[in-house]
């Protein structure tokens, strides 16, 4: 026997492999003064050593115990399940268990034991066990997962979760931080099929599925937020990520499982949060919360917030592809006309439409005159759609905004004329110009150059989608007026992107200024009356530069 019960120390005493002659002796002389009880029968156990034999434990009176043999049965069933963790996981499970002694001083009802000392358990023991009346959990640490045991972990995991929910057990499972790990866009976790074995179904799961099933699809949200694969479905699952260090700090995933991706991919519905083990134990109703209601009922309000503006652009865009689909088709029946139309009657109607936009883009031209002169900043940010409102307000504190240097927002759009598209915002492509700025060596992707720049000036990733979307507008324009140097796709290419370096800088509110103007009075290069991408651009940046 290796382990006893030190009664006054009210705990388990495992002997140490290694002793030297004198604690030996010490450690027999407790023995003789009653000190170490067998775990189950209670009898009083002496130390015994010898010659070729490290010392062990023995019932006084040398008297079989059954109970204790049954133990070290499941202590070796134990020994071989968690020989493929690493050395952090003995750590962690004995600061959970110290943990949870010390809360049983303050809930009388609850007991935590090690997995190897109950009854209960023998094809496979759990790290620890806690009954709090009429509630059982078992609680498991991962702490080692690798390309080359993954799949038989998961097979394992599997068969003890089936095994302790088969006996009334709650099976909860935390898994080192080290494993957690997310996708280069930041909304999306990569699981091992071990992590995914583990995904639980919690009472805020629960609460998040029937708030996702009230007002959309796995279809749409797929659509409307832009994820990358298709969702398998709305059920929401979570995963607990713990890390020891810090007196323990859990950080709770909320994920949807995408379809057909390997290695597995989930998306992260809500921003992860940070849990105390003070937060996860915390007792209501005999059972432990596990996670903070409070604050999915905030996070599930910022989620249909953000749905409902991602919506409002996905309509948007869906109208702008149905109205090019009815000008191409009312462009193609007029170039069937032309061909039983007389060649003067198509030069005469031309002239005029020529004439009414020139006089639109005149109108422009002052009202932006106007504007430039009227501007404050004030007034900017009163006037601008709530989606921007907290994005814009983080520029103002990171790159110092004033009335004097604040670029503008260029509002022009040509009045009656339906083919001009949505204008681009100056103050983004100002942006644009300060990421290029800091990142002008870097070989990175769009994707990549936002994230570090979200990250450097903590700007969480819900933001970054403007800037995203302005970056590749801003890519757009240059190719089309032919300045890029390069396909916009290539700046979406891992592993090997195009180097930033290369892309021309926006130096000056004048250069932003015609970029922008000439964005939102572009006509399309397919245009009727043959106006072509890069002549406008040329003849807008003359325009500006007299402003």
């Amino acid at each position: 026997m290796k382990i006893a019960f030190h009664v006054n120390n009210e705990d388990y005493f495992t002997m140490p492999d290694f002793l030297t002659p004198q604690e030996v002796t010490n450690l027999k002389r407790l023995g003789k003064k009653n000190t170490f009880q067998c775990p189950f029968c209670k009898a009083f156990l002496e130390v015994i050593s010898g010659p070729e034999r490290s010392p062990y434990f023995r019932h006084r009176h040398s008297e079989s115990c059954e109970a204790y043999e049954d133990f070290e049965r499941r202590s070796t069933t134990y020994t071989k399940q968690t020989e493929r963790e690493n050395t952090r996981h003995p750590v962690v499970v004995s600061f959970l268990k110290n943990e949870l002694e010390l809360l049983s001083k303050l809930y009388p009802q609850l007991q935590v034991i090690e997995g190897r000392f109950d009854l209960n358990f023998q094809a496979f023991i759990p790290d620890l066990v806690v009954y709090l009346n009429q509630t059982f959990y078992t609680l498991s640490v991962i702490t080692q997962v690798n390309a080359a045991t993954d799949e038989s972990l998961a097979k394992n995991l599997t068969k003890r979760k089936q095994y302790f929910e088969d006996k009334g057990y709650t099976s909860l499972w935390f898994v080192e931080r080290t494993h957690a790990t997310t996708e280069v866009t930041g909304q999306e976790i990569v699981l091992w099929q071990s992590e995914q074995t583990l995904l639980a179904v919690s009472i805020e799961d629960k609460k998040w599925t029937k708030f996702l099933r009230s007002f959309t699809s796995a279809e749409l949200l797929t659509t409307i937020l832009k994820i990358n694969k298709p969702l398998t479905s709305l059920n929401v699952q979570s995963i607990y990520y713990l890390s020891a260090k810090d007196n323990a700090k859990f950080d709770l995933y909320r994920t949807i499982e995408e379809e057909n991706t390997s290695p597995k991919r989930a998306f992260i519905v809500s921003t992860p949060y940070e849990l105390t083990i003070q937060d996860v134990f915390k007792i209501e109703s005999d059972s432990f919360l596990l996670e903070k209601s409070a604050l999915d009922d905030a996070a599930r309000i910022l989620f249909r917030e953000q749905y409902d503006q991602a919506y409002k652009a996905y309509l948007l865009e869906q109208e702008l592809i149905e109205t090019n689909k009815r000008i191409q088709k009312e462009r193609e029946e007029a170039e069937q006309m032309q061909l039983f139309e007389h060649v003067p009657t198509f030069a005469a109607t031309y002239e005029t439409n020529i004439h009414e936009i020139n006089q639109e883009k005149e109108v422009a031209i002052q009202n932006y005159k106007l504007y430039l002169r009227n501007f404050t900043l004030e007034e900017e940010r009163l006037n601008m759609p709530p989606q921007y409102l907290t994005l814009f307000d983080l520029y103002i504190q990171n790159f110092q905004l004033t009335t004097t240097n604040f670029p503008g927002i260029c509002k022009i759009k040509i009045l009656g004329y339906e083919k001009v598209p949505v204008p681009v915002t100056l103050w983004q492509l100002w942006v644009i110009d300060k990421i290029l700025s800091i990142y002008q060596n870097e070989p990175l992707t769009v994707y990549s150059l936002t994230n570090r720049f979200g990250y450097q000036f903590n700007i969480h990733r819900v933001h970054l989608g403007p800037i995203r979307e302005a970056f590749d507008r801003y890519l757009w324009i240059l190719e089309q007026i032919g300045i890029l140097g390069h396909k916009k796709s290539e700046f979406y290419k891992e592993p090997h992107p195009v180097n930033i370096q290369k892309l021309p800088l926006i130096n000056a509110l004048k250069e932003n200024s015609y970029i922008a103007f000439y964005f939102s009075n572009y006509y399309y290069a397919d245009d009727p009356f043959g106006v072509e991408a890069k002549d406008n651009y040329l003849k807008y940046k003359h325009l500006i530069s007299e402003l």
